[in-house]
């Protein structure tokens, strides 16, 4: 995980910041750009985590962390929708991202 200032240290369950940094690892607003990952970029970060972390997530702690990334990611999606809910900056946003997943219960897709 990445500190970036004094007020940015937290202590949290593992697997909810994985989630958590799994949804929003390309999020910036300082440049045009998509926000959001990919499932398939999502997916790779949690997969590199775990091969760093030299234990493999078992079944239910994945299912965590994509609860985790998935509630993030509507969060986020909420508080867009609160700042332009015309939706005039839906390309490449968490909305887009989580309307790419209908009739799917979570983001990330861990097996």
């Amino acid at each position: 995980m990445m500190v970036y200032d004094w007020d940015s240290l937290v202590v949290e369950d593992e697997l909810n910041l994985l989630g958590i940094a799994a949804a929003t690892f390309t999020t910036t607003w300082d440049i045009e750009t998509k926000i959001t990952p990919s499932r398939e970029e999502a997916y790779e970060f949690v997969r590199d985590y775990e091969y760093h972390r030299g234990k493999l997530f078992t079944k239910k702690e994945l299912q965590k962390i994509s609860a985790a990334a998935t509630f993030c990611m509507a969060y986020t999606a909420r508080c867009e929708h609160a700042i332009d809910p015309q939706g005039e900056r839906f390309e490449g946003s968490f909305r887009q991202a989580l309307e790419s997943i209908k009739g799917h219960n979570l983001y990330l897709l861990l097996n």
